[in-house]
């Protein structure tokens, strides 16, 4: 699948028509970082800051996965290959709630996430219409740990529901506006047995030149 689907590059690309800006500026007004890989341990460090745990890493081929759908389902592998998402998925292992950013509202300086209200309430409205790509189950076993080990679903059981959030260093203020959402309505669902897993997704996409 082609990165020319990333977050970074549908973003320059609409908002330099839109706006007749340049890329380092576009970059800047929405408080993006230059992108490059990173190691587990930087990844870790990173997730201290931002104050979310457990904190892993997505394998490579989930893109690969993804290509195993036909054209048909172009319009939804669009939607699962945004930096920053989240899936809730219920018990039985369904998504109940989709938000990407491909469905998040485009503001001047930064990513609206909660249109419609959607996140006042647990869990929240789906942004993006939703799919039969991921289970639970499938999309774990795309998860790893940042050592690299395959993730132990037994721990996974007996909730009601396990959300996996999706997040990049590269995209900046708007991962921070984010997580910022996700935590917020974290607190609304504490009647519930629930699971978050934070996946970083920077080693996904190309990296910037150097």
């Amino acid at each position: 699948m082609s990165m020319k689907n990333s977050f970074a590059y549908s973003l320059v690309i609409l908002l330099l028509f839109t706006y007749g800006c340049s890329e380092k500026k576009l970059r800047k007004a929405y408080g993006m970082k230059p992108h490059y890989h990173l190691t587990g341990e930087e990844i870790k460090a990173r997730g201290t800051v931002w104050n979310i745990d457990p904190i892993m890493s997505i394998d490579t081929s989930i893109l690969s996965y993804l290509n195993t759908f036909g054209p048909e389902y172009t319009f939804y592998k669009e939607n699962h290959i945004h930096p920053l998402q989240a899936i809730f998925y219920n018990k039985d292992g369904r998504p109940v709630s989709f938000i990407t950013g491909t469905f998040a509202d485009a503001g001047i300086r930064n990513l609206k996430w909660n249109q419609n209200k959607s996140f006042d309430n647990f869990p929240p409205r789906t942004l993006a219409p939703l799919d039969d790509i991921f289970t639970f189950n499938k999309h774990l076993s795309f998860i790893r740990t940042l050592d690299g080990n395959s993730i132990d679903s037994s721990r996974y059981t007996g909730v009601d529901y396990n959300v996996v959030v999706m997040y990049s260093e590269f995209t900046g203020r708007q991962t921070k506006r984010f997580l910022k959402e996700i935590a917020e309505n974290r607190e609304m669902g504490k009647r519930f047995k629930m699971n978050y897993i934070f996946v970083n997704t920077d080693n996904l996409y190309p990296e910037d030149q150097h």
